[in-house]
């Protein structure tokens, strides 16, 4: 539509931060500044927020 050319670079995470090897390589070809620490934290943040989510779901639900 637009006659733009792009790369996709894949970016799997983990739940508990684990990422993939070859995502050093991947960012190089990135422009600017990539904090994979950030990324890991974020991720692991985000688990834990469903994981506390869920139990506290489960706690009203066996309280009713």
């Amino acid at each position: 539509m637009w006659n733009l050319k792009c790369t996709v670079i894949p970016v799997i995470i983990g739940a508990t931060g684990i990422v993939m090897r070859s995502l050093r390589k991947n960012f190089e070809d990135i422009s600017g500044k990539h904090s994979i620490d950030l990324l890991q934290k974020t991720a692991i943040l985000g688990a834990s927020d469903i994981i506390q989510k869920y139990r506290k779901y489960c706690s009203v639900k066996l309280e009713a």
